[in-house]
C-alpha cells in the first residue's frame, strides 16, 4: 500500500469518527465538557483549514493559465480553478479565492525536475500544518508581509514572520492582523503612502438592482472615509445622545437640568431599531442635511415626485410610486411623506390625468423651520438625538384634515420616528404651542401626556 493510499484511508476513518461525535448533542454535556468540546472542535478546524488551503493551491497550480487545455480546471469543464473548487466544495467564490491565495503562500513548490522547495512563508506553513494556526490568522500574516516583501530584507521578513506566528499561538486573529500591519509598515515605511493612495482609489459606493422592493447598497471606504463615517455613527448613536444648541456666549447657556424632561430623559420608551437600522437612518440623515444645505444644485434636480390617484389619497387606500423606484408604497406611507422634505405629491385622476403637483402652502417655510429648530432642538421623540437638519416638519393636525401650516401646528420628527408616529398608537398634540406625546397604554398605564422637545423659551420663563 502506498503512502497516498494510507493517507486517504486515514482521512476516511477520521471522517467516520467525526460523524459519530457530531451525532452527540452538545446539550447533554456539562460546562467543563462543553468548553473542552469547543476547544477540540477548533483544533480540528485548524487541521481542516490546512488541508483545504493546500489542496486549493494545488488545484490552482495544476490549472495555471500556461497549461491551456491540459490544465485541471479546463479538463473538468471550468475556465478558472476557483470555479472548480466552488463546484467540489460548495463554498462561496470569495472563500475559494481566499484559500487559493493563502495556499500559494504556504504550499511547497517544486522545480522542473520535481525537487521540492521551501514555501514562501515556512513558519506559517509549519504552524498551519500542525494545527497551531488558523487560516484567518495565517492569511493576515501572509497578506501583510507580502505587501512589504519586495522592499524588505529577507532576514527581516523572516524574523517578522516568526514573531507573528509565535504571537498567533496565543492571541486572537484580530490582534494578529493589527500586529501584522505594524510589522508591514515598519519593514516598508516608504510603502505606506502608495498603499494609502491605492486604498483611496478603491473607495466606492454602488446601488444594486432593486429586488423584492429593496435596493441593495454596496461599497467600501478607505481608512479616512471609514473613520469619518464611523465618527458620525458613533456621535449620533451613542447612549444619551441629544441635540445641542450652538450658544453665542456662555451667558446664554441653558442648564439642561432645568428643562422639563418628563419624556426627554425617560427610559421607558426603548429603542426599537436595530444597530443596522439606526446606522441607515444616520447615513440618510447626513445625506438629507447635505442636500438641504447645497445651494449649487437646483432643487428641481433633487426633488422626488410621489405619484398616486387622488381618490386613493383621500381614502387612504391603494398605493403610490416614488420617482426612480419600482416598488410601490402604501398610500398611508405617502401621506406621511407628504408632510415635509423634498417630496412633491402628484395626484392623478381616473384616466391618469394630472390633477395637481404639490402645493407650496402645504410645506413649512425656511423661517418656520428655523422657529421649529429653536423650539424643538431636533427630533422631539424621547431619547432621540437626530439634529434639526435631519428632521421632517410634521403637522400635528394633518394638513389634509384642515391643519394649518404654522409653527403652533408643526413639530420636528426624524424620519424613523415620523414613520413610527403615523403607524403606531402614539398620539401627538400641541398644548399652547408645545408638543405633547402620549404613548400607548402598555408603555404608559397612567395615560399622562409627556411634554417633549427642548424649548428654550419655556425654560427661561420657568426661571
Amino acid at each position: 500500500m502506498t503512502i497516498h493510499d494510507d493517507s486517504e484511508s486515514e482521512l476516511q476513518q477520521a471522517t467516520a469518527l467525526l460523524a459519530v461525535v457530531c451525532a452527540v448533542p452538545v446539550g447533554t454535556l456539562d460546562d467543563d465538557r462543553l468548553l473542552a468540546r469547543l476547544d477540540t472542535a477548533e483544533q480540528l478546524g485548524r487541521y481542516a483549514d490546512a488541508l483545504r488551503v493546500v489542496a486549493a493551491a494545488e488545484v490552482a497550480e495544476r490549472s495555471r493559465h500556461e497549461l491551456g487545455t491540459a490544465g485541471l480546471s479546463y479538463r473538468m469543464g471550468h475556465r478558472f480553478p476557483g470555479h472548480l473548487i466552488e463546484q467540489i466544495t460548495r463554498v462561496a467564490p470569495a472563500e475559494a479565492g481566499r484559500r487559493m491565495r493563502l495556499g500559494a503562500m504556504v504550499r511547497e513548490p517544486t522545480t522542473l525536475d520535481g525537487t521540492p522547495l521551501p514555501p514562501l512563508y515556512s513558519h506559517v506553513a509549519a504552524a498551519l500544518a500542525c494545527g497551531q494556526l488558523g487560516a484567518d490568522a495565517a492569511a493576515m500574516i501572509t497578506q501583510n508581509l507580502q505587501q512589504a516583501a519586495g522592499r524588505s530584507a529577507p532576514d527581516d521578513l523572516f524574523e517578522a514572520e516568526r514573531c507573528l506566528v509565535d504571537r498567533a499561538r496565543e492571541d486572537s486573529a484580530d490582534l494578529i492582523g493589527i500586529l501584522a500591519r505594524l510589522w508591514r509598515d515598519t519593514l516598508d515605511a516608504d510603502g505606506a503612502e502608495p498603499r494609502d493612495e491605492d486604498l483611496r482609489m478603491r473607495r466606492e459606493v454602488r446601488l444594486g438592482r432593486e429586488r423584492g422592493g429593496m435596493t441593495p447598497l454596496h461599497g467600501q471606504l478607505d481608512p479616512v472615509g471609514a473613520a469619518r463615517f464611523k465618527a458620525v455613527l458613533d456621535s449620533y448613536s451613542a447612549p444619551g445622545c441629544s441635540p445641542r444648541f450652538r450658544e453665542e456666549s456662555a451667558d446664554d447657556a441653558v442648564d439642561d437640568d432645568a428643562v422639563d424632561g418628563d419624556a426627554q430623559g425617560d427610559d421607558s420608551l426603548p429603542e426599537t431599531r436595530t444597530p443596522g437600522q439606526r446606522n441607515c437612518d444616520i447615513m440618510l440623515g447626513v445625506i438629507t442635511a447635505g442636500m438641504a444645505a447645497d445651494d449649487t444644485t437646483p432643487k428641481s434636480k433633487t426633488t422626488i415626485v410621489l405619484t398616486l390617484r387622488a381618490d386613493d389619497y383621500s381614502s387612504g387606500t391603494g398605493v403610490a410610486w416614488l420617482s426612480g423606484v419600482q416598488e410601490p408604497i402604501s398610500t398611508q406611507h405617502a401621506q406621511e411623506l407628504s408632510c415635509d422634505a423634498e417630496i412633491r405629491l402628484m395626484r392623478l385622476g381616473q384616466h391618469g390625468d394630472i390633477l395637481s403637483l404639490g402645493l407650496s402652502r402645504r410645506l413649512f417655510t425656511p423661517t418656520q423651520r428655523l422657529a421649529l429648530t429653536v423650539r424643538d432642538g431636533g427630533c422631539v421623540w424621547p431619547n432621540c438625538g437626530a439634529p434639526p437638519a435631519w428632521c421632517d416638519a410634521h403637522h400635528a393636525i394633518p394638513w389634509s384634515r384642515g391643519g394649518p401650516t404654522d409653527v403652533n401646528n408643526g413639530v420636528l420628527l426624524c424620519p424613523a420616528h415620523h414613520h413610527l408616529l403615523h403607524h403606531s398608537d402614539f398620539t401627538l398634540v400641541m398644548r399652547h404651542g408645545i408638543p405633547h406625546l402620549t404613548p400607548p397604554k402598555h408603555l404608559n398605564p397612567t395615560g399622562r401626556e409627556w411634554r417633549v422637545g427642548r424649548s428654550r423659551i419655556t425654560t427661561v420663563l420657568k426661571r
